[in-house]
């Protein structure tokens, strides 16, 4: 799968990565913000979105969450990229959680077929022996024709959690980067109070709705 289109769909779950200097990465998060049953409806979701080059198609998941798919499969494996995606409602303002993960041409979660574990693409741990996805949480703001992904950013809490500037559950990886390890009441309550630092939320992700698919002609 060709590395851009990897990095456009993961890179609200990035790492660590190469990357320009105004890119920001997503915080990452063990937990959730929210359990499944406290997603909500949010139709302005569906449809089909887009940037230069790549094209997702929203899609409602098995609950009220939502699967943002890349549109091509990958050539050699017929796997496509996803974004399970649950948004709900923090004190007024829409808030998302984010994991990433591959579908398989039947439609079953797979895991990739390289993991670079601290340093990849992918935002995974091995936590207990076992393969486990990163959240990446942040703010969601929707317009009729733009989709806006604000992340947690990165290197701002990275630097408020060294300075103390913020008080919220954490722990440290191998490298010495933070990730939270706060539950969903704490996630809540830390995202709110992060209301009034606009430097807190990166500017990662911007979309615009796109062009339907066309549908097949039958022979």
């Amino acid at each position: 799968m060709r590395l851009f289109r990897v990095l456009m769909i993961a890179s609200l779950l990035i790492t660590a990565v190469p990357r320009p200097a105004d890119a920001r990465v997503g915080a990452k998060s063990l937990q959730g913000l929210f359990s499944a049953d406290e997603c909500e409806v949010v139709p302005e979701l569906l449809g089909s979105w887009s940037v230069p080059g790549v094209t997702y198609s929203v899609q409602k998941g098995d609950h009220n969450n939502y699967w943002m798919i890349d549109r091509d499969a990958d050539a050699k494996t017929g796997n496509k990229l996803v974004l399970d995606i649950c948004a709900a409602h923090i004190s007024g303002q829409l808030f998302y959680d984010a994991t990433f993960q591959i579908l398989s041409p039947s439609g079953e979660p797979t895991l990739p077929p390289d993991f670079v574990v601290g340093s990849g693409i992918f935002a995974v741990d091995i936590l207990s022996g076992f393969w486990t996805p990163m959240h990446i949480i942040g703010r969601l703001e929707i317009e009729k024709n733009a989709l806006h992904f604000r992340n947690i950013d990165d290197q701002w809490l990275q630097g408020a959690l060294k300075s103390r500037l913020i008080n919220v559950t954490s722990a440290q990886d191998n490298s010495g980067e933070y990730f939270l390890t706060a539950n969903s009441k704490q996630l809540k309550v830390f995202v709110a109070s992060l209301s009034n630092i606009p430097k807190a939320f990166s500017k990662q992700q911007n979309l615009t709705r796109g062009p339907e698919p066309t549908p097949k002609s039958t022979p």
